[in-house]
């Protein structure tokens, strides 16, 4: 079972289903929104700032790594097509590296982004 997520529009006060998709759009998640995310992170939520992007772990890379303003990190990982269990573990997985992580590590995490940030 998957989760469906709806797109809805306020159009003369009324709630309207819009009916679209990235792939109806010809959009595709690493070439637009990817770029989204990092052009506009607030769509992510007002109060989650990026620091890092295409952090490496144990097992590969996670998408994007979040801090909240409440000081919890926040994983940010895009995925389609995948069956709702592999996400879930994924998700654990991810969630167990980076319960680890001390300051040194979240710094070199945040100077990494910035550097990227700077050749852009």
């Amino acid at each position: 079972m998957t989760t469906e997520i709806k797109t809805w529009e306020i159009i003369n006060g009324e709630l309207v289903e819009i009916d679209t998709s990235l792939t109806k759009q010809g959009r595709k998640e690493k070439d637009d929104l990817e770029k989204w995310i990092k052009t506009s992170p607030k769509i992510l939520g007002e109060d989650i700032l990026l620091i890092g992007e295409q952090v490496w772990r144990k097992s590969g890379p996670l998408d994007y790594l979040g801090i909240d303003n409440q000081g919890n990190l926040v994983i940010i990982e895009l995925k389609r097509d995948k069956l709702p269990r592999e996400v879930l573990a994924q998700a654990i997985d991810y969630a167990s590296d980076v319960a680890d992580w001390d300051m040194d590590r979240l710094n070199e995490i945040c100077l990494n982004l910035k550097s990227i940030q700077e050749t852009l």
